[in-house]
């Protein structure tokens, strides 16, 4: 029996610069540091990231977009991104380290109902997962389309470890007003820096983080009991974010009490080798399978060839070192029998 051509509807690749249009409108959706509303600014990405899947070795700060795509439409309907060098000296990595009745300062008592925040900064030793956005219109379905663009890049991650840091930071969005504005920085940042939102958000696009350090005192900001609001922003993320909060600490992500300067966004951690996906996942080599009665589990696979990424969720069949797929979706994803993917069993 020959299985529907639905079961390939939805593939998973790296970004073209035929996609810019997509990734454009994906980004008008979303207040992202590094899927920015700018077209300008995402061209450069996206060469960036086909240059990063090509192995140029002369790129600077590699980063991998992937995108999730409709065979039917042929819209982009998600994409995300990984970073393989996420700080360094000329750009670090700045946070706020949160300390309360939950993480006691080391060195001075904290008085219940308040809160320390102490800046710090990394300038080496951090890759991250970033810039994960889908459609609104293939959110919440059974298929679990975010899902499946979100964890593809631990594939990616399990195929080339050795592209990244042993460490891997997500930073998750905290919540804002009705009005979109960012109630971490109206109370602290302006209070600071002088500046709006908008304007820090734009350098912060660029790369351009100075007026943290510039600007933030270094010594301990002190949060008392009446500032509720920024309490529960610090532990809080936004509404559309807390699937992704879940994914990640059912990944083996956890939170070390560190903040985004900017908007209060939580910040997680995990090293490679504990990564749920990657500690299951493992390389096959493929055949076409005949039967649908043969594919009896669900996994995430991929493949990088002539410098493209191709993948997706797909049905398998695992038997020792080989790994059976639907011949249609071999050929979607420009496989071969006898090539050698990664394979994740979900």
């Amino acid at each position: 029996m020959i299985m529907d051509s639905q079961d390939i509807r939805f593939l998973i690749r790296s970004v073209s610069l035929t996609d810019l249009d997509d990734i454009y409108a994906l980004s008008l959706t979303s207040s992202l540091l590094n899927l920015p509303t700018n077209k300008d600014i995402l061209y450069e990405k996206i060469n960036k990231s086909i240059a990063s899947f090509s192995g140029e070795k002369d790129v600077e700060d590699q980063q991998y977009i992937f995108v999730l795509t409709d065979q039917e439409s042929g819209e982009v309907t998600g994409t995300s991104t990984l970073f393989s060098n996420y700080a360094d000296k000329g750009h670090p990595f700045y946070f706020f380290t949160v300390y309360d009745s939950d993480n006691p300062s080391p060195d001075f008592p904290v008085k219940p109902g308040h809160q320390l925040l102490r800046l710090g900064f990394e300038t080496n030793g951090i890759s991250a997962l970033g810039g994960l956005v889908v459609d609104s219109r293939y959110r919440g379905l059974p298929e679990k389309r975010g899902k499946q663009i979100s964890l593809i890049r631990f594939v990616f991650l399990g195929m080339f470890p050795h592209f990244f840091h042993s460490t891997i930071l997500s930073e998750l969005m905290a919540p804002t007003n009705l009005n979109g504005s960012n109630p971490f920085w109206t109370a602290m940042g302006k209070k600071y820096t002088g500046y709006e939102y908008e304007s820090v958000f734009q350098a912060a696009c660029l790369k351009d983080r100075s007026f943290i350090q510039e600007y933030f005192p270094g010594n301990d900001i002190t949060l008392y009991p009446d500032q509720k609001v920024l309490h529960r922003n610090i532990r809080s993320v936004l509404d559309t974010g807390r699937a992704q909060q879940h994914m990640l600490t059912k990944q083996g992500f956890t939170y070390k009490y560190r903040v985004d300067p900017m908007d209060g966004g939580l910040q997680y951690t995990a090293q490679i080798d504990d990564i749920k996906s990657i500690q299951q996942g493992g390389f096959y080599y493929c055949d076409s399978a005949c039967h649908k009665t043969e594919l009896n589990h669900s996994a995430l696979i991929g493949k990088v060839k002539n410098g493209c990424f191709y993948g997706g969720q797909f049905r398998v069949s695992i038997n020792m070192n080989t790994v059976l797929l639907q011949s249609s979706v071999m050929r979607a994803i420009h496989l071969l029998p006898g090539d050698r993917i990664y394979v994740t069993p979900m």
